[in-house]
């Protein structure tokens, strides 16, 4: 004879109840879930230099240079979930103005930037200007006024770029960040190219060319200042809070000064 099995009938009262307990446990599990995942920081950098950048096993580009490994610190420090990635100035400035958890950097920090963003801390303080050939030295411009129609290369929506034509420059040429600036000028396709001292000088070293080959002819006082890291008005003020207590960390720890002293160079964006 066959053992048949016995349902269990559980009374009308007591199914509702237990019903009652899965919803509840159903709702406290996906609370619970939702509260366990974290936002995740979305980074944006542009990197002027190709030497700057790196290439992963997968044959994906990533930042090298100052801002990112100082960035990579802070965000260690922080505990929060992240992603770095090269992108065009204008798309950066696009997300940093409409999107929710979005980081830039290296960013100058300007008055009309102000209030557009929260300010996490600084990179690097520079001075910039705008550089000649030194062979051409005695012919360039050595003023504002007298360079505004000279042809000067920028990379399009960059702080230079945007410095350049509040300053009224009519003769502004864009081009690509991996672009051959004293090439261009050699040949004459420019007569002036917007560089910072010292990514100029890493510049310059990493192409092998001389210290000297450019001289400065303009400084470019409202560039003259920090570069910064930034994050969307649009991110929730406790994942900034985090970065910013991050990044107050890395400088109180010494890690802040060991990668500026390990890495030198900066680039307005």
């Amino acid at each position: 004879m066959k053992n048949r099995r016995k349902a269990i009938r559980v009374p009308s009262g007591n199914r509702r109840c237990l019903c009652a307990i899965f919803v509840g446990l159903f709702a406290l599990l996906s609370v619970t879930s939702a509260l366990s995942q974290e936002p995740k920081i979305f980074a944006y950098t542009q990197v002027r230099n190709a030497a700057n950048i790196a290439i992963d096993e997968e044959g994906r580009a990533y930042p090298v240079d100052i801002g990112s490994r100082l960035f990579h610190a802070m965000m260690a420090e922080s505990g929060l979930e992240y992603e770095i990635e090269i992108a065009p100035w204008a798309r950066i400035i696009q997300y940093l103005d409409t999107r929710p958890n979005i980081a830039a950097y290296t960013l100058v920090r300007t008055a009309e930037r102000e209030d557009r963003y929260h300010w996490i801390g600084l990179v690097i303080n520079i001075n910039s200007y705008l550089y000649g050939l030194s062979e051409r030295a005695s012919e360039l411009p050595s003023s504002i006024e007298e360079a505004r129609s000279s042809r000067v290369g920028s990379i399009r929506n960059d702080a230079y770029d945007n410095l350049l034509l509040g300053l009224g420059f009519s003769n502004v040429i864009n081009i690509a960040n991996s672009a051959p600036w004293v090439e261009l000028l050699e040949r004459g396709r420019l007569d002036l190219v917007p560089f910072s001292e010292q990514a100029l000088a890493e510049y310059l070293e990493q192409q092998g060319l001389s210290a000297d080959a450019l001289v400065p002819m303009i400084k470019l006082d409202a560039l003259s200042t920090g570069l910064y890291i930034a994050v969307s008005k649009q991110t929730d003020s406790v994942l900034v809070d985090r970065m910013r207590a991050a990044y107050q960390a890395i400088v109180e720890n010494g890690v802040y000064e060991e990668v500026l002293g390990a890495v030198q160079g900066g680039f307005p964006n």
